[in-house]
């Protein structure tokens, strides 16, 4: 199993695939992709749901290279529902889902983690974002300047949709819980400059519905 990457340069109407990520994996289930430019490509995904693994390009997607981020050190799921973006070549953040399976569902550890290389992906550091035992995955990303970070996803093991907000490149985190309730699967969030936030979630209890939040003061 592996990832398979597609580009196309006339507007959609021809595709050249290459193999971002392969190697001993025997389910690919989650990814995301970011473009810094047509040369620099960007990938994060979840083998088996239990491994973090960047994937590069510096040649728009003809060869890459892979990093393992990080793994699974107990029994539960990691890196599923990435979120990757890059504010250059060499500073690529990630947020992911956290899962650590305990003897029931309400004893299991739950976080959204946030991981940051500063060299291209070679070497990565990793911090909590909601510590709370509060959050499922769902993850969506956006990133203003190098400081300005927003993530949104769902919490309480799917139940609500929450949003944090980092100044400090990720050192620190704000959160704030959006809806408490509704149990959302599918989340995406945009920032259009240090104030202006948008975030679209879908709500799978019935009547399903998408709800929308906007933020017009930084969150």
């Amino acid at each position: 199993k592996y990832i398979k990457f597609a580009k196309s340069t006339d507007g959609g109407a021809t595709w050249t695939i290459s193999r971002a990520l392969d190697g001993n994996k025997s389910v690919i289930a989650f990814t995301s992709v970011y473009a810094l430019d047509s040369q620099n490509i960007f990938i994060a995904s979840s083998p088996d749901d239990r491994d973090l693994w960047f994937a590069k390009s510096t040649n728009g997607g003809q060869t890459w290279t892979t990093k393992l981020v990080q793994a699974m050190d107990s029994t539960g799921y990691l890196g599923r529902w990435p979120s990757i973006h890059a504010v250059d070549a060499n500073t690529i953040l990630i947020g992911y889902d956290y899962e650590q399976t305990g003897p029931t569902w309400d004893t299991s550890v739950y976080e959204t983690r946030f991981a940051k290389s500063v060299d291209g992906g070679n070497s990565w550091a990793i911090t909590r974002v909601d510590v709370n035992n509060d959050a499922a995955g769902v993850t969506s990303m956006d990133v203003i300047g190098s400081n300005n970070i927003f993530v949104a996803y769902a919490g309480d093991r799917g139940k609500g949709l929450k949003f944090a907000k980092s100044i400090d490149s990720g050192a620190n985190w704000q959160i704030q819980t959006l809806y408490a309730t509704d149990d959302y699967w599918s989340i995406s969030l945009d920032a259009i400059d240090a104030n202006t936030t948008f975030i679209a979630a879908h709500d799978i209890l019935s009547p399903q519905k998408v709800d929308f939040a906007k933020s017009t003061n930084g969150g």
